[in-house]
Parts: C-alpha cells; structure tokens; sequence
C-alpha cells in the first residue's frame, strides 16, 4: 500500500466528505423524523409504529445470520472462488425463501392488527 503525502490526503479528504455527508443526513432525518411524528394522530402514530416494528422484524428475518454464518463456514478457504460461490448460493437460496415466507406471513400479522 502506498503512503505517499498525497493518497492520505485524498484518503482524508474522501474520508472526511462520507463522515460530514452521512453525519448531516443522519441529523436531517431525525429531526424530519421527529417532526413528522409530531403532526400524526394518535391513530397515525400507531399505525407508524406497526410499520416499523413490521420494517424491523422483516429485515431480521430475512438476514437470520447467514452473513456471520458465512464467515464461519467459509474461514480459511475465503481464497477458494468455488467453495465461497457455492455458500453464497446457498444462502441467497434459502434467505430469498424465507423472504417470500417471512413477508407473507408479515402481511397477514399487518392486515390483523391494522385498523
């Protein structure tokens, strides 16, 4: 790896644009959160907050740990293209699965519990 004056100062530069960008978004986005939460109903805010308990539970499980799964499954054989191909497949199989599954039997918790 080559540091030269100039890489670390266009790595910092490039660095410093992501942090001071993600950093701004993340503000903006919470005080438009906490905005936007304060103009809803009671009604709204309930049916808001079952979203995002449903958005959450969706992503967990779709994920289900087949990320931290395939670091150890894989390990010392990361070099190997057809050993981590065929894990990946693998997960991709099952997590693409248990989206379709997951999703519909979320769709039915939120139509139950929606008003």
């Amino acid at each position: 790896m080559n540091l030269s004056t100039t890489n670390l100062i266009r790595w910092g530069k490039l660095l410093s644009t992501y942090v001071a960008g993600q950093g701004t978004m993340q503000i903006l986005q919470l005080i438009t959160g906490f905005l936007l939460i304060n103009c809803l109903t009671k009604e709204d805010y309930a049916t808001f907050t079952i979203v995002i308990a449903i958005q959450s539970t969706t992503g967990i499980l779709v994920e289900l740990g087949f990320s931290s799964c395939l670091q150890g499954l894989i390990g010392r054989r990361y070099q190997d293209h057809q050993v981590v191909g065929r894990y990946m497949a693998a997960c991709r199989y099952y997590r693409d699965r248990l989206l379709v599954a997951g999703g519909l039997g979320l769709l039915i918790v939120f139509y139950l519990f929606a008003p």
